[in-house]
């Protein structure tokens, strides 16, 4: 047998003290755990039993430190993990018990033991007349609502699975054609570009080159857009090489309505993860970081990816371009579980659905056309 000294056997209680604090954190769905629900009669927590559930942003499960849950038949989530998943934001004021949510002109407002939400400052009933919950679960409190309102309210389409006990967000994808007329009457090109290509190949790394990402990803976009009858001008549609002026002139010498290229980002730190969007540091063109920042929250509201944000830079593509122009990063080939995501063919689906979705989303607003 092993002899240890003092310090060495301190350090492995310590360990095995942890890994089991880390184990009594965890749930599964379907598992009945007691929680303190906040009483606004008597101001004080009260326990109760629930049944919890997961939370999916499609395949990629949200995990949260208090469990969605089924409470007195209705199911509820915790309001910042999934209104954040949709890119909203929200605050909370303990003062008022009250939480605010905000996601573009939108502002919802719940109160705790209330079934009544405000939105846009008119009052609106949450369904089934079910109050807005604050739940405490092991030292952490959210604020709990039912799911279908964050469907309505929000814009996304999110189910329930009874049997597995789980909540999952859909991303609604606006397929009318509402606009169709108009953009055949106002002539919108929109140039898409494939970064890299030929004997340029992008970022290398698990296997894959990003050039080939890249044009995979932008001929989604392209059929996207072309079936909301906007002409697409691609910058390659196959495995070329064209300098960087060169594909910043197309959209410039072709008057189109905006540029917009699609890169896959690379870190010598491989944990790195996420989206981010870019447009000219010292842009003249007023509408560049309007672009941007559409597109980007489009992305991350198809995706459920890491939100890096929208940054300014200094790049060719985007600096000598004349027309409304952003730089997407789709995610980091450098990671292991990104670059997974990347060569899936269904996840490009949702990336390319985001970029479309942000393209139109700023035609609609600016009308820049």
């Amino acid at each position: 047998m092993k002899n240890y000294s003092a310090r060495t056997l301190l350090c492995i209680m310590l360990t095995m003290l942890f890994m089991m604090a880390f184990a009594a954190n965890a749930f599964a769905a379907g598992e009945t755990i007691t929680v303190q629900r906040y009483d606004t009669a008597s101001k004080k927590n009260v326990n109760i039993s629930v049944v919890t559930a997961e939370i999916y942003n499609d395949e990629k499960e949200i995990k949260t430190d208090v469990p969605a849950m089924v409470m007195s038949g209705r199911t509820l989530v915790p309001a910042r993990a999934v209104t954040e998943a949709l890119g909203a934001k929200i605050t909370w004021n303990g003062s008022n018990k009250t939480a605010t949510i905000t996601k573009g002109t939108k502002t919802i407002v719940l109160k705790v033991g209330s079934s009544k939400a405000t939105v846009n400052g008119k009052s609106v009933s949450l369904p089934g007349n079910i109050s807005a919950e604050l739940i405490t679960y092991k030292g952490a409190g959210r604020t709990m609502v039912p799911f279908r309102f964050i469907s309505e309210q929000l814009g996304a389409d999110i189910a329930w699975n009874n049997n597995a006990k789980r909540v999952t967000i859909n991303p609604i994808i606006d397929d009318s054609d509402d606009w169709k007329d108009w953009t055949d009457i106002y002539g919108i090109q929109v140039v898409i570009d494939a970064g890299h290509g030929g004997s340029d190949p992008g970022a290398m790394a698990n296997d894959l080159k990003e050039k080939e990402i890249n044009l995979e990803v932008a001929q989604l976009v392209a059929k996207n857009l072309q079936k909301k009858g906007i002409t697409v001008i691609m910058t390659r549609s196959k495995d070329e090489f064209l300098e960087l002026v060169e594909r910043a002139n197309i959209g410039t010498e072709s008057k189109a309505t905006l540029f917009v290229s699609l890169h896959c980002n690379s870190a010598e730190n491989t944990t790195a993860t996420g989206i981010e969007t870019y447009y000219y540091v010292n842009t003249d063109n007023e509408y560049d970081e309007d672009l941007a920042t559409c597109i980007q929250k489009a992305v991350i509201a198809a995706t459920g990816a890491r939100d890096r944000g929208v940054k300014s830079a200094n790049f060719s593509v985007l600096r000598n371009s004349q027309i409304p122009a952003a730089l997407v990063e789709m995610g980091f080939i450098s990671n292991l579980s990104e670059s997974e995501q990347l060569a899936d063919p269904d996840y490009q689906k949702k990336i390319a659905q985001g970029v479309t979705n942000g393209i139109i989303n700023f035609l609609k607003q600016y009308k820049i056309y």
